[in-house]
């Protein structure tokens, strides 16, 4: 993940690029502290907002897998009005179909989309975004 981060060759970085899963690991440590000084995860917090600048789709699967991740609600929130906040609101246009796609299996990002904020998403994404958050069962549906 680092290597795709930093658009360089995997063979030039050292051996055990950092995977998705235990970024969101380190990241989720970085959240659990956020009285410490420094907390040694910090620079997790600092690669998911260069992710959400220059990266849009690998800053996706990293929320991701950091919700999926997520020890509770709380947490689950502050990803939602953080970076997936930041991401829909810079690149949501360019990411709305890979959501659409990925939600229906996923419920930690359908829960996360309804914790979104999203003061600064343009009406049409949010209302995208509300109908991906909600799983169609069928059970309502009109027989045919």
């Amino acid at each position: 993940m680092v290597a795709g981060a930093l658009g360089a060759p995997e063979d030039s970085l050292p051996p055990g690029d950092l995977p998705l899963s235990r970024f969101a690991a380190r990241y989720l440590a970085s959240l659990a502290a956020p009285e410490a000084e420094d907390p040694p995860e910090a620079w997790t917090q600092h690669l998911i907002l260069g992710l959400v600048r220059a990266h849009p789709h690998l800053a996706l699967a990293a929320i991701r897998a950091a919700l999926d991740l997520a020890p509770d609600a709380d947490t689950l929130a502050m990803i939602a009005a953080g970076p997936l906040e930041d991401l829909l609101t810079d690149h949501g246009a360019t990411l709305i179909g890979d959501i659409e796609r990925a939600a229906p299996s996923c419920p930690r990002l359908r829960d996360a989309l309804t914790a979104v904020p999203g003061h600064d998403l343009k009406p049409l994404l949010r209302a995208r975004l509300e109908a991906a958050s909600v799983v169609e069962t069928g059970e309502d549906d009109p027989p045919r």
